[in-house]
């Protein structure tokens, strides 16, 4: 699927927006220990979002090709109840590309979920 650059920053916006409302709200009120403690346990119940932003250029035979991904990995859990959680681990590829073929153009998009 295909999006232009505004509607695609628009999203990560709104991405950005929403999971930064909830990680605020999960925050509220700790004390700087409690959220310590948690940090170091791998199934706390944080929110994070690690992003990762690739650049390759120089793709196609006649080097002139380029690609942007930035990458969104949001982990967050649900409790399901008080011996049962949820974590949620989401890929989500935003890919930008120049030329990959030539004369191709620009494309940009989402990539699939995983």
């Amino acid at each position: 699927m295909i999006f232009s650059g505004n509607k695609i920053t628009a999203y990560i916006l709104i991405i950005f927006l929403i999971l930064g409302a909830a990680a605020a709200g999960s925050f509220a009120g700790q004390k700087e220990e409690e959220l310590a403690k948690k940090l170091s346990n791998p199934v706390a119940s944080l929110i994070s979002i690690p992003i990762d932003l690739d650049y390759d250029t120089d793709i196609n035979a006649h080097d002139s090709g380029d690609r942007t991904s930035l990458i969104l990995k949001p982990v967050i859990p649900f409790s399901l109840n008080s011996d049962w959680n949820l974590i949620s681990r989401t890929i989500i590829p935003l890919v930008s590309q120049n030329d990959i073929l030539p004369g191709s153009g620009s494309q940009n998009g989402l990539g699939t979920f995983f």
